[in-house]
């Protein structure tokens, strides 16, 4: 999980790759969009985004699209 910060998503590529496999975000400050992330952190269900330019931390589970904001 790659936080691609100027594109405003975040790129999900396998281990041992050069390949993405997805990406998720787009550009605003709707719920489901990203500002500048900056930093990813990814546990067994969730992957929590540090969406610097909206000044939140979103939740995004792993099987679902819609995100929680958890900080900001």
């Amino acid at each position: 999980y790659i936080a691609d910060r100027n594109n405003h998503r975040i790129v999900v590529v396998r281990l041992n790759s050069t390949v993405a496999i997805g990406t998720f975000g787009t550009s605003g400050s709707a719920l489901n969009q990203m500002n500048s992330p900056s930093s990813v952190f990814v546990t067994d269900d969730a992957v929590f985004v540090l969406d610097s330019g909206n000044y939140r931390v979103q939740k995004w589970t792993k099987n679902g699209t819609s995100p929680v904001i958890v900080a900001g």
